[in-house]
């Protein structure tokens, strides 16, 4: 199954919802004019937004850095490791102890939160669902995601973002 679109024909909340309504597999990849995200799902819930084609972007770990969870050192030596070893990041950190199990499934539910509410924010875009088993397999992953509570987070911050613009 595949099922694409703009935002003229469905909302990218209501493509979600039909997703994790239907417990579908797969890939929902999402593009704009100069950005593009993929999100990856199992049984409707949100596993990864790392997409495993590209090499040279990792939005994980630039969330790790933009939140400054690991020092300038750390990554410099998660870097060379993944490159030299042809590791996951995922599994590095986890090797490495450089987080404990807790630590790293919040900074993932954080991550996929934020990567979320970015998506959810852009005005012009187009999405392609792209269903099946095989779409996901070799995905990295630190647990699955309900959509609906991420969908109810974004529209909080949604409504109270003119609040936080008028107090600050």
């Amino acid at each position: 199954m595949a099922l694409e679109g703009n935002l003229g024909s469905f909302g990218l909340e209501e493509i979600l919802q039909l997703i994790a309504v239907q417990q579908k597999t797969g890939m929902l990849s999402v593009t704009a004019t100069d950005k593009a995200t993929v999100l990856y799902f199992r049984d409707g819930k949100i596993i990864s937004t790392r997409d495993r084609r590209s090499r040279t972007r990792d939005p994980f770990r630039e969330y790790l850095t933009r939140y400054g969870v690991l020092g300038r050192e750390e990554l410099v030596r998660i870097t060379q490791m993944t490159s030299q070893s042809k590791l996951d990041l995922l599994d590095v950190l986890a090797s490495e102890k450089l987080m404990d199990e807790k630590q790293l499934q919040r900074h993932w539910r954080n991550h996929i939160q934020e990567t979320l509410h970015d998506v959810i924010s852009w005005d012009q875009c187009t999405y392609k669902f792209v269903a099946g088993e095989e779409v996901v397999s070799g995905v990295k992953s630190i647990g699955d995601h309900m959509v609906e509570p991420l969908l109810m987070e974004c529209m909080r911050r949604i409504d109270e973002f003119p609040m936080l613009l008028e107090a600050f």
